[in-house]
């Protein structure tokens, strides 16, 4: 019995690893198992670094990308309405009549017109903002402001020389009907 005690003994120690000491092979073990905890955690952490700084640039790409959109919408509005009506209402009027009706016609596509510019003055305080906060290219964002602003204040340039035309006009055939009376 005592050389199968002892058999049971030797295979106790042997299953060990390190000559019978069972508290230094858990502590070894358990600070291998924490170095690979450690391990996972800092790669984990690189991981979810990485992910937030796509995910910011991704964000700041969308945003850029949103707002050249509401630009262009201004920008294809002024072009395909705006152009066009001024380009095709050019006549001041032959008598007072007409150029009645061609100021009122005026007037009106103005407020059609002031939604746009409301869009705009809206589009170009979201610039200033987009590139005070850093969340898109600021370099970037305010070229694009400015070249909807140049566009918009052409365009209100030209809208009011035609107003003040037809007014003149307007002023005019009623000075000649006065006179004329």
């Amino acid at each position: 019995m005592y050389y199968s005690s002892a058999q049971n003994e030797g295979s106790v120690s042997s299953a060990g690893g390190s000559g019978g000491d069972p508290a230094a092979d858990y502590s070894s073990g358990a600070n291998h198992v924490l170095a690979v905890i450690h391990q996972i955690l800092g790669h984990h952490r690189a991981l979810e670094s990485r992910y937030h700084q796509a995910r910011l640039k991704l964000h700041q790409r969308l945003a850029l990308l949103l707002y050249k959109e509401d630009c262009r919408q201004v920008l294809d509005w002024l072009g395909n309405h705006g152009e066009k009506f001024l380009m095709k209402n050019t006549g001041i009027g032959k008598n007072l009549h007409k150029a009645r009706t061609y100021q009122k016609s005026h007037e009106h596509f103005e407020n059609v017109a002031q939604n746009t510019y409301t869009n705009a003055e809206k589009l170009l305080a979201a610039a200033e903002e987009l590139a005070r906060s850093g969340e898109c290219d600021a370099e970037e964002v305010l070229g694009v402001a400015r070249e909807l602003e140049a566009h918009v204040a052409a365009f209100a340039a030209r809208g009011d020389r035609r107003r003040r035309r037809l007014d003149l006009a307007v002023l005019l055939y009623t000075h000649e009907k006065e006179v004329k009376l």
